[in-house]
């Protein structure tokens, strides 16, 4: 191989690693994604559907839940092996250059040369008389001279060394691997959008386990505040009883009142307790670390205005990041299926390949060698490899767009139910607010009339019972309605999981 040969081989290797270069870094710039640097880790809950209600302590918990909770650690990683797999796909758009070498020992007959090559090898001179030799015309003398002569030293063997540089590029003319690098990244958002999906489940976990709390904490004031109310009326009773109008019943029954109401809070206590360890769970933390947790749940404003079957799908559809991500993975899905298809077109792909060889029989030869060229590929039969990969993209496809409707109609049924809870539980707690204020009034007005000798103890034990009885049910009340609140908010979603930030 010549100095021009060479030259011409390692141009060509500068004319593809460029070409390839540019080609990837176009696609890179054009199709990449924002990178795991800029990934979501941590929460300004000002902007999250509960920082309405005004609790900074909850506002600390959800920021603490969605910066430390396994679960969004996992979510996270699955981000990575999107990234890995989106980083995989600019290979097929980059050169490939490698190096090989090879050594090649072949058999082989030892070539026959002279007289050995004809009709002559097969007699012997000294058989045959000179008679003989006339009559086949065969010069006995010549004869004896070139079978007696030394046959020359030929190996049975040939041996072959080669090293060489080899540079392969194939265009992308089809844009197939381009449509595999943005179906690769478009994955990467919805993990994304994934990542957003568990910090809002995340979100109102902690916010429902957090007022069950607090509305546990105000349960127990309640029973504190009934205990003392019920120890003040058996006071009463006995200085009624003292003074010789009441009987000794009335002070008996009083006083089982009174323990009735004691046994009740070591179960409210404990249902504190309870709520308590189920929040440092979510937060993954010891349960002594977490703050002082108040007694009083917020007063709610009016319910979010919840619109058309129409209106309200086009919100769920930017509002809820599952189903962002399930968009955004129909797409993919779509570029795959186009991908599929244009793997039904030629392909073409340079090669370069620069090196040396040497040969040996009786002693080693070498020179150098090149090789450039081209190919175009176009496929014709591929055992119906192309036909079933384009029915399995067109399918997947399809499948994918009927479960995003599904899932669309199934979140705004979560939403027309949460919004019908609420207005129920609003109503109830407006009925059981009335029925509470008469209670109130029951009690005054029976135990006005006992102290006035004007009626039996037992009209204040059951005014005392319901009132009591309606206190809790308020609570409980209040909290329901809380919880339907929240199960709207997170049904209806929003873009506040977006306002993550990284630290």
């Amino acid at each position: 191989m010549n100095r021009v040969g060479t030259a011409n081989a390692l141009i060509l290797f500068g004319f593809i690693w460029m070409f390839a270069a540019f080609d990837a870094i176009a696609a890179e710039s054009q199709m990449a994604g924002p990178s795991s640097n800029d990934r979501q880790k941590d929460a300004a809950v000002t902007g999250s559907p509960w920082s309405g209600f005004d609790d900074p302590v909850l506002n600390d918990l959800v920021h603490r839940a969605l910066r430390g909770n396994p679960g969004i650690d996992a979510t996270n990683a699955r981000i990575n092996v999107a990234e890995a797999a989106a980083e995989a796909t600019l290979a097929p758009m980059r050169p490939v250059v490698y190096a090989e070498g090879s050594y090649l020992l072949k058999d082989f007959d030892a070539p026959v040369t002279g007289s050995a090559s004809n009709l002559l090898s097969f007699i012997e001179a000294d058989n045959i008389d000179q008679g003989t030799a006339d009559l086949l015309g065969i010069n006995l003398n010549q004869l004896r001279a070139m079978q007696n002569a030394p046959s020359p030293d030929y190996p049975n063997y040939m041996q072959t060394v080669s090293a060489a540089l080899v540079a392969k590029y194939e265009v992308d003319i089809t844009r197939r691997y381009r449509m595999a690098r943005q179906a690769s990244l478009k994955e990467v958002s919805a993990s994304r959008e994934d990542v957003q999906a568990q910090a809002m489940t995340i979100a109102s976990l902690v916010v429902q386990n957090y007022y069950d709390v607090v509305a546990a904490n105000k349960r127990v004031q309640l029973i504190e505040a009934q205990i003392e109310n019920y120890e003040k009326l058996l006071q009463l009773v006995t200085a009624q009883f003292n003074a010789g109008t009441a009987t000794s019943l009335d002070v008996l029954q009083q006083r089982a009142q009174v323990e009735s109401k004691k046994a009740q809070l070591p179960l409210a206590k404990t249902i504190v307790e309870s709520g308590k360890l189920q929040l440092a769970a979510l937060l993954d933390v010891p349960v002594e670390t977490l703050p002082q947790i108040p007694a009083e749940l917020p007063e709610l404003g009016a319910a979010p205005k919840v619109q058309a079957d129409n209106q309200l799908n086009s919100r769920l559809m930017t509002g809820r990041p599952e189903l962002r991500a399930a968009t955004i993975r129909l797409d993919a899905l779509k570029i795959k299926e186009t991908q599929a298809k244009r793997a039904l077109l030629p392909s073409l792909a340079f090669m370069g390949k620069v090196g040396y060889g040497w040969t040996r029989i009786n002693e080693w030869d070498g020179d150098e060698a090149w090789q450039i060229g081209a190919t175009l590929t176009v496929p014709i039969y591929m055992g119906g490899a192309n036909r079933t990969a384009i029915q399995l993209a067109k399918a997947q496809t399809v499948s994918a767009q009927y479960a995003l409707e599904n899932n669309v109609l199934q979140m705004r049924t979560q939403v027309r139910a949460a919004q019908e809870r609420e207005r129920a539980q609003r109503e109830y707690l407006a009925a059981l607010q009335a029925q509470t204020k008469v209670s109130e009034l029951t009690v005054q007005e029976a135990t006005r009339r006992y102290l006035a000798g004007l009626s039996n103890y037992i009209n204040v034990l059951t005014a005392n019972d319901v009132l009591q009885l309606n206190q809790l049910n308020l609570i409980q009340a209040e909290r329901n309605l809380l919880s339907a609140r929240i199960n709207l908010l997170e049904a209806l979603g929003g873009n506040w999981t977006r306002k993550l930030v990284t630290e």
